[in-house]
């Protein structure tokens, strides 16, 4: 079995004040394959929609997830609509 390995809390998201996602205490390596999982799929979105995918970007319906060990699972206090990754 794997040690359970604690660190201080990490911030991933957007917000209105930002033109690109905050990161904060976000270096763990499990966390950086996340990013590069959830980059991947974007790109992978973008190019698929092409000339749609402006539009389509900015006129999505807002989601959040919580990144936890084992990986992202979904939060179950918030308002806002949930996908899961």
């Amino acid at each position: 079995m794997m040690p359970i390995v604690v660190g201080p809390p990490g911030l991933f998201g957007k917000a209105p004040t930002h033109g690109d996602f905050l990161h904060v205490n976000t270096g763990a390596r499990a966390f950086m394959a996340f990013d590069d999982w959830l980059t991947g799929a974007v790109e992978w979105a973008a190019a698929r929609a092409g000339a749609a995918w402006p539009d389509a970007c900015t006129k999505g319906g807002i989601h959040r997830s919580v990144f936890r060990w084992p990986g992202a699972v979904p939060s179950t206090h918030s308002r806002t609509p949930n996908t899961q990754l």
